[in-house]
């Protein structure tokens, strides 16, 4: 980066493949500082103060410059920013790592330094490290990758490693994610929602009478229809809690404590107590649960 015209050469390219923000590493700029460039694209870097060595940076468009909450030039081989993305805050450091070859002094330095940055970070962060880690392999190791490579010209088929992807996401998704629930089951039926319309209906007319007596008449029926409104929906609760009464029942005499649990905060709400399975003295053994006694209350 300390070429001449090196800078705009990167702000083409990160322009041409649409990147909001890229990382630079071994940028050889002094110092530590902040810079516009055209058509509002932002440069950061951390460099060392009296010599052109390391030295590590960041380059953003105005979109994602917007973002950012912090920036810390921490030294010539970290440089941490944090920005604020649409569902969480993402933490990004930039590093530029000594080689095997560098003085274990340096090397300790720098991974202690990276480690009390990172404890720094929040923990619901999204975390992003990104530059040059200065990894290097050895002539042993690239004949493993090799041996790797030869091996993998006869593995399985392109069909048989995709059927292992995609049953490993469906696996963890239902463990972890689930299943999407169910709607909540309607209680008030149709016919209670058409009277409901022509109750509705009532009271527009009785609004907008234009004499005593129509309005008085439109009031007559708007009440006898409320009173059908609330006869309807009481029958549709009772339905309803008595439907769910059983199934409840059925899954207490199957010790099925969950499906009970379930259906009783359907009919009574999240706040009811925790269900325990019991034995009732009184009833020969009959198996009971405190939302039993609930469940017979809602329905007489």
């Amino acid at each position: 980066m300390s070429q001449l015209s090196k800078t705009e050469q990167v702000l083409r390219e990160m322009k041409q493949y649409i990147i909001d923000i890229l990382a630079l590493s071994k940028m050889r700029w002094k110092g530590v500082g902040q810079g516009t460039l055209d058509h509002g694209y932002v440069r950061l870097y951390s460099g060392e103060d009296n010599h052109d060595r390391a030295g590590v940076g960041i380059m953003m468009s105005p979109a994602a410059y917007r973002t950012m909450i912090k920036w810390t030039p921490t030294n010539e081989r970290i440089l941490f920013a944090r920005l604020a993305a649409t569902h969480t805050k993402v933490s990004v450091i930039v590093c530029y790592a000594p080689t095997n070859e560098a003085d274990d002094d340096v090397k300790d330095s720098f991974y202690e330094t990276l480690e009390a940055v990172t404890k720094d970070i929040p923990k619901h962060d999204a975390l992003c490290f990104v530059g040059d880690l200065n990894a290097k392999v050895e002539a042993d190791r690239k004949n493993k990758f090799e041996a790797l490579a030869v091996e993998a010209k006869h593995s399985e088929s392109v069909e048989e490693k995709w059927e292992k992807i995609k049953s490993a996401y469906t696996t963890i998704a239902e463990e972890k994610i689930g299943f999407r629930k169910k709607p909540k089951e309607r209680w008030i039926s149709d016919v209670t929602w058409k009277l409901i319309d022509e109750r509705k209906a009532l009271k527009q007319a009785m609004l907008i009478a234009t004499t005593r007596s129509s309005e008085l008449a439109t009031k007559h029926l708007y009440k006898e229809k409320d009173k059908e409104v609330k006869k309807s929906a009481r029958n549709d609760k009772r339905q309803f809690l008595e439907k769910k009464a059983a199934l409840a029942e059925e899954a207490a005499r199957k010790g099925d404590s969950k499906t009970v649990y379930r259906l009783t905060n359907e009919m009574v709400g999240k706040q009811s107590s925790r269900i325990t399975l019991d034995k009732d003295k009184k009833t020969d053994g009959e198996l009971v649960t405190e939302q039993t006694y609930l469940i017979s209350l809602l329905c007489i």
